[in-house]
């Protein structure tokens, strides 16, 4: 019934041959160990696998399968036709020369009319392009995963036309980002990147967005748990199809660890560049030589390769055995000889490396292997010989390699180690507890011998935060503890470690190192006290401006009332008010001072004649008990320096040694030049590098605890009981050091006194100048003089108006600069411009004195200026001509005195 079925179906197979498709047709045995037979296949099959059509007919589909196969596909296969229905899946075949290639095959059951299967179609399409493009991609994503791991390695891209950062999987772990949160945005990419190399990288992302430049730059970068890295960044640009950017994509790599070493062997690499370049070239001829000496004649054969290594040629050969043992090096010519005659009359072979010279002068390190072999009673000795000198200059290099890295461990601050879990081996710097500033029994120390030299108090912490590193599946740890030498002493250190895992996440080997930072404490500890000096600097400044102008009504309104008719009771009470008013006038200077803004005059001394000329000064100021001492170098560079602001900081210094002392001691003074460079500055983070002279004032009194030197520079503060000092000592020389360029350093320790140094930066080219007697002014005479008055508060304005109308002067006031300019234009349309600007320098609204007088220059230029401030110094210190007069600049508060004379010292310059 099968055959006249098929009989019928002759026209569909003509029909099967034309489909490209590949068809076959099998028998319904399908309980058949041997399987189904095939009754019929078309040319396209034929074409797919190979096989003629009469070499199908009769076999079972198994011929077109292989080992790799998948049994698992065909079994299941079969049971979807036992089944009755029809099966689809994709299959790796064979053809007939054995080449594999993957087919999709659907295979339906055909059936009669009473519904018997009656044969099998199989159609099958060649899938094996597609399919390798599948396994392919599948690998490629497997290998790029992997890579990003294991290379530190991760690709990103920025959409424009959303504006869009992607990130792969590798990049999260290179900035230990969390890829929960998705990838950061542009700007805050850039926070990675360290502000020098930001412009860098703005301008690559720029070049690549507008002119599609590719780029590769390497930056520092810090990732988001803070830790510093090195990365390469590459990219390019993505265009669409009229040439315009879409998006710029690239990859990212983190080579922390290849810089630090690219660093470490720089040195190496030049050293080596030419030996390297040696190595390549005997690489390209490094060849494996055969060679057969017959002992009896005396003759050796040498093959091609070993001819082409030695450089010998082919017109020597066959040759004495002196050919070859004439060019081996004098040094292995006597072990060479005694294993050659050996085999020659023993027969035992042998194994050496000797040191060949070529017949151009070049030497070579050849191995050579021989085995001694007697045919028909004639001895021959033959082997080989391998040119090793590749290895045998790698080996050195590595030896030197491994010496340069002892070498450099021994000098990095850093104690590098190595711990081994698996077998328990350790290894660390040599010396390590010297690195560390330790006294450390070290003697074949080991993990728990470390630990045990960890303060007791941090050594459970220290130890649990180990163990949650070795769990939590971190592959980093860094932690800082307390260590205790046998000596009392203790450390401060920081550990960080590498952790090696296996795949099952077991750490087997820790390495890293270890390094002391008592002294990053100590700065971090006194950067922030400077910070916290500078702020309460800034604030003391403010605070002394304003204080000035209130004293500045005080005392006005005092000499006002000292001018009026009073009874003798009253005056006594004004002049009570008119020293009070003083006493804080002299303590805002010392507040100014503190803060770095005070107005300093500098003048070149000779330091040494100058401290001899303060002695008596000093010594009246001190108790009889106290003896001083002077210590001068002969040679001290000159000071540029304000000169009063120097003598009121010694004699600070000197009333706090007398109160230090109060049972008498000595007072030593000493000066010396003192070059600063970076590896000198010690504790004091803000003396800069340079030339100084040192000023040091010790005393043989009470000393200081660290409490007390923490505090020792601000202002207020002070040991002394109620009542004996404002605390504004030492704070306002700390200002005045600062101001002129240099820094005070305080040693000080309970009962053994205090040592202050001064550093002024010296002017070792500068010439001490003659004093210059300034010339006498004229008596202040204000008939016939308009003054333009500016200042902010009203009752100065008021005040000043009272004082000078007094004595003849024509005021015009002003509350601030632009009415201060209104008034000048009017009066210039009627009168002509002012004979004077009286200005405040620091006044609201963003347009100061400085900047209002010149306007008035510019507009009138024959009017005189006379500053006045409560805040001099540092407001407007940058914004007056260098040649400024000193008494162009009047200090609140002052008298009427100093005022008229002021004024009197103006209108006399011409």
């Amino acid at each position: 019934m099968l055959k006249e079925w098929i009989g019928d179906k002759r026209l569909s197979s003509i029909v099967l041959d034309q489909t490209s498709d590949s068809v076959l047709v099998t028998d319904a045995d399908i309980h058949s160990p041997e399987g189904c037979k095939i009754l019929f296949a078309n040319e396209a099959i034929c074409r797919l696998t190979g096989y003629e059509r009469h070499e199908l007919i009769g076999q079972t589909p198994r011929i077109l399968q292989g080992e790799e196969t998948d049994r698992t596909v065909l079994r299941r296969m079969k049971a979807a036709l036992l089944a009755g229905g029809a099966a689809t899946e994709e299959v790796l075949n064979y053809t007939k020369d054995g080449t594999p290639h993957w087919i999709e095959m659907q295979i339906s059951p055909l059936m009669d009319e009473t519904g018997e299967i009656v044969c099998y179609v199989s159609v099958q399409r060649d899938i094996t392009g597609r399919k390798q493009t599948e396994i392919e991609r599948e690998r490629t994503e497997v290998l790029t995963a992997v890579g990003e791991r294991t290379g530190s390695l991760g690709t990103w891209g920025y959409d424009l036309a959303d504006d869009r950062v992607y990130w792969s999987p590798g990049l999260y772990r290179v900035f230990e980002r969390k890829e929960a949160l998705g990838p950061p945005t542009n700007e805050y990419v850039l926070g990675f990147i360290a502000a020098e190399h930001r412009p860098r990288m703005i301008e690559a992302m720029r070049a690549a967005i507008k002119h599609q430049h590719s780029f590769e730059i390497e930056l520092r970068c810090r990732t988001e748990r803070g830790k510093e890295i090195w990365i390469v960044m590459r990219g390019e640009a993505l265009t669409e199809r009229n040439g315009r950017t879409r998006a710029v994509v690239g990859a990212t790599r983190d080579i922390t660890a290849e810089r630090r070493t690219r660093m470490r062997l720089e040195e190496a690499v030049d050293t080596n560049a030419e030996l390297s370049r040696d190595f390549a070239s005997a690489r390209s001829i490094a060849k494996i030589g055969v060679f057969d000496y017959w002992v009896e004649e005396d003759l050796q054969h040498w093959s091609d390769e070993l001819l082409a290594m030695t450089g010998l040629t082919r017109d020597m050969f066959p040759a004495p055995s002196d050919q070859f043992v004439s060019r081996v090096d004098p040094r292995d010519r006597p072990e060479f000889d005694r294993l050659f005659q050996r085999a020659k009359e023993t027969g035992e072979g042998y194994q050496i490396q000797v040191l060949f010279h070529r017949p151009d002068g070049s030497e070579m390190h050849m191995q050579i292997v021989a085995d001694v072999r007697d045919v028909e009673d004639k001895r021959r000795i033959v082997g080989i010989a391998r040119d090793v000198s590749e290895e045998v200059a790698a080996s050195e290099l590595l030896r030197g390699q491994e010496e340069r890295f002892r070498l450099i461990a021994d000098t990095v601050s850093d104690v590098l180690w190595d711990f081994s879990i698996d077998d328990g081996t350790w290894w660390s710097t040599s010396a390590w507890p010297e690195k560390l500033g330790l006294k450390l029994d070290a003697e074949g120390v080991s993990p728990d011998q470390w630990i045990r030299f960890i303060t007791e108090d941090d050594r459970v912490r220290y130890v649990a935060s180990l163990v949650a590193a070795l769990r939590s599946g971190a592959d980093v740890w860094t932690d800082e503890t307390t260590v205790t030498g046998s000596d009392g002493k203790s450390v401060a250190i920081q550990v960080n470690a590498k952790l090696l895992r296996r795949e099952n996440g077991r750490v087997y080997r820790a390495l890293g190192n270890m390094r002391n930072i008592e002294r990053e404490k100590e700065l971090s500890e006194l950067l922030a006290q400077a910070r916290g000096l500078e702020s309460l600097s800034k604030m003391t400044g403010g605070i002394a401006h304003d204080f000035n102008n209130l004293l500045m009504i005080v005392l006005g309104n005092t000499e006002l009332l000292e001018m009026a008719d009073l009874a003798e009771e009253d005056r006594e009470g004004v002049r009570l008010i008119a020293r009070a008013a003083e006493s804080a006038s002299e303590l805002t200077k010392r507040l100014l001072q503190f803060s770095g803004a005070s107005r300093l005059t500098e003048t070149v001394i000779d330091l040494r004649e100058w401290l001899e000329d303060l002695l008596p000064l000093l010594k009246s100021s001190l108790t009889i008990s106290i003896a001083i001492e002077l210590d001068l170098a002969e040679d001290l560079w000159p000071l540029e320096i304000d000169s009063p602001a120097l003598e009121q900081s010694i004699l600070n210094l000197a009333i706090n040694a007398r109160d230090a002392m109060p049972n008498g001691g000595t007072l030593r003074i000493s000066c010396e030049n003192s070059t600063v460079s970076d590896q000198m500055l010690g504790r004091q983070t803000d003396l800069m590098p340079g030339s100084y002279v040192c000023i040091s004032v010790c005393d043989d009194g009470e000393g200081m605890d660290q409490e007390v030197l923490a505090h020792a520079r601000e202002p207020f503060f002070t040991t002394k009981d109620v009542g004996k000092g404002t605390g504004l000592g030492l704070s306002s020389v700390y200002g005045f050091a600062r101001q002129s360029g240099g820094a005070i350093q305080i040693y000080s320790e309970p009962g053994l006194g205090t040592t202050i140094k001064l550093y002024l930066p010296a002017s070792i080219d500068a010439a001490i100048a003659e004093p210059v007697a300034r010339p006498i002014a004229p008596r202040h005479c204000g008939a016939g003089r308009s003054i333009l008055l500016v200042d902010d508060e009203p009752e100065i304005r008021l005040h000043l108006e009272n004082v000078l109308t007094r004595v003849g002067y024509r005021v015009t006031s002003a509350e601030n600069a632009a009415t201060a300019l209104e008034r000048l234009e009017e009066r210039l349309g009627k009168e002509g411009a002012f004979d004077l600007l009286l200005t405040d320098i620091v006044m609201p609204g963003g347009f100061n004195g400085v900047d209002l007088a010149r306007r008035v220059s510019a507009i009138a230029p024959a009017m005189r200026v006379l500053f006045t401030s409560g805040f001099a110094g540092a407001a407007f210190k940058d914004q007056l001509p260098d040649d400024t007069p000193e008494h162009i600049v009047l200090q609140k508060p002052y008298r009427s005195a100093e005022l008229f004379k002021a004024l009197d010292e103006v209108f006399a310059e011409a």
